[in-house]
């Protein structure tokens, strides 16, 4: 795929070009090490529920109805078809209806059908609903309207070549916006900062930033990063921050570490841990923890 570019692709496509390092890869070095990134090369996890219904509410919020349609389906409830011989009528639904075979049947049937998309819960669809309208409501909204959801940028940064997927570019003459999507339980200023600290947000931002910066016609723009955060209960609070000079520069350091055991795993693989597993490292007083 062209390198120093912007485009739209897949996730599919995304995930596999596997030679560019991106934001996840650099939060899961700077969390730990070269051998804990490695083995989860190795032994892949199933995403989380939470990744996926994370990913639907992108889906709709930021692709449309029909995208959304498209990629995910609602499990239905089912009714009972099975006859009861005794009586001649379709047998009554009980407390154990979802260990039977006439359930499980229509639901291997439902699966079947619908195998190319992501089966959600009625609970996890209409949260994907309730999001997406208190997205449009808000004053935000403008910034999907106007902007380009979903777009890829492949280039070098920092002499690696990498890759971003961005959910919202805002560009302007002089400017461009790069506004990230966060579901959340609290979108408050204070619980939303301690977000940023506690998931790398900071680490992602500057290296969204550094990535598009590398492309030559936004070399001379002025970029701004902002988290559109949405909370995922009533009453569905949409807040707009802004990534600060200082955050930036956090996260810079961050992506700085990051990119030294990166660069360490393409040496030499899995084969650097913690340093106390090859000698004893003694322990400090944090900032967070003195007396």
């Amino acid at each position: 795929m062209q390198q120093n570019t912007i485009t739209k692709i897949s996730d599919e496509e995304y995930f596999a070009i596997s030679t560019h390092v991106n934001a996840s890869t650099l939060k899961e070095l700077y969390r730990k090490s070269p051998k804990h990134y490695q083995a989860g090369l190795d032994n892949p996890e199933e995403p989380h529920r939470a990744l996926t219904l994370g990913s639907a509410i992108h889906s709709l919020v930021l692709e449309g109805v029909d995208h959304f349609i498209e990629n995910y389906v609602v499990m239905p409830e089912f009714e009972p078809t099975e006859i009861d011989k005794k009586t001649n009528k379709v047998k009554p639904k009980t407390s154990g209806w979802r260990n039977t075979k006439d359930y499980k049947e229509q639901k291997a049937q439902f699966l079947k059908h619908n195998y190319k998309k992501t089966v959600l819960d009625q609970e996890e669809y209409d949260l994907c609903h309730s999001v997406n309208k208190a997205v449009v409501e808000s004053p935000y909204y403008y910034a999907i309207e106007q902007g380009a959801c979903e777009v890829t940028v492949l280039s070098k940064t920092r002499g690696m070549d990498s890759k971003a997927k961005f959910d919202i570019l805002l560009n302007f003459e002089d400017e461009v916006i790069i506004m990230d999507l966060k579901t959340t339980k609290d979108a408050s200023p204070e619980a939303f900062t301690k977000s940023v600290f506690n998931y790398d947000y900071d680490l992602a931002a500057a290296w969204y930033m550094e990535t598009l910066l590398s492309l030559p016609e936004y070399s001379e723009k002025t970029i701004r990063f902002q988290w559109l955060a949405v909370e995922k209960q009533a009453p569905f609070s949409v807040c707009c921050y802004e990534a600060s000079s200082e955050v930036l520069m956090n996260g810079r350091a961050k992506c700085s570490k990051a990119l030294v055991k990166y660069k360490e795993w393409l040496a030499v693989g899995g084969q650097s841990g913690y340093p106390a597993e090859s000698e004893i490292v003694d322990v400090k007083v944090p900032s967070w923890g003195r007396a």
